[in-house]
């Protein structure tokens, strides 16, 4: 994590720090926003543990989307988190056991998941040197 807030101090990387980048952490800010809406009223007890997390992995995807623009399978990957995470939260707080949603939605949960790990780590694999965290 330190790393990645290293990345993201460096010139390219951040929040805003793009119009084309802030388009998308706006489009990121706006789509959890109603998640969060659309959710919380069937949350019960887990309300603040559930909002919190939002509020991290919202975090973490913003960020990455201001990672400099080589580590765009990064930003690519932490968007495709967020979705799988999105869905989950339907599964567990939503929808009911019934739910026709179901019938695709927990394979689509893993398919995004997996592809974003894979994104996130062949992003870092091979970056350049200009994008190394510093020591």
């Amino acid at each position: 994590m330190m790393a990645g807030l290293r990345l993201c101090g460096r010139p390219g990387g951040g929040i805003g720090t793009s119009i084309p980048k802030i388009i998308g952490q706006l489009a990121v800010l706006v789509a959890a926003g109603t998640v969060a809406w659309w959710r919380t009223p069937s949350l019960g007890d887990m309300r603040i543990p559930v909002l919190a997390y939002i509020g991290v992995i919202v975090t973490m995807t913003l960020l990455a989307i201001g990672l400099p623009s080589v580590l765009w399978l990064a930003a690519l990957g932490a968007v495709l988190f967020l979705a799988s995470d999105a869905l989950l939260s339907a599964e567990l707080f939503k929808w009911r056991e019934d739910a026709p949603e179901r019938a695709w939605s927990d394979y689509a949960v893993w398919v995004l998941y997996y592809l974003a790990q894979a994104l996130i780590v062949l992003a870092f694999l091979d970056r350049p040197e200009s994008v190394t965290p510093a020591g």
